[in-house]
């Protein structure tokens, strides 16, 4: 999956550790140069290398640490998709 398959597509997308050799920050960062609009959680396991606000600074709307719930993927997906646009 590449930052260009969101152009006009999907409305959720999940990515492998280091997708196409870039960070997770890297690749959300082009997703939103294509597409502005769309909500972004970052999940990391690598939570020392970066900080919620770094992550927010970004235009991303989400940061969690791994590991996740089922329970906790839930709840952060209807609280970003519930988020207005203009809230961000």
């Amino acid at each position: 999956m590449s930052a260009t398959d969101f152009r006009g597509g999907p409305a959720f997308g999940s990515t492998a550790e280091r997708p196409m050799g870039m960070t997770g920050i890297n690749l959300a960062r082009q997703m939103l140069q294509s597409r502005p609009d769309i909500p972004i959680i970052l999940c990391t396991g690598y939570s020392s290398q970066m900080s919620e606000e770094q992550v927010k600074a970004e235009g991303i709307r989400a940061f969690a640490k791994k590991p996740l719930t089922m329970n906790e993927i839930a709840t952060l997906l209807r609280k970003v998709l519930d988020q207005k646009k203009t809230s961000v």
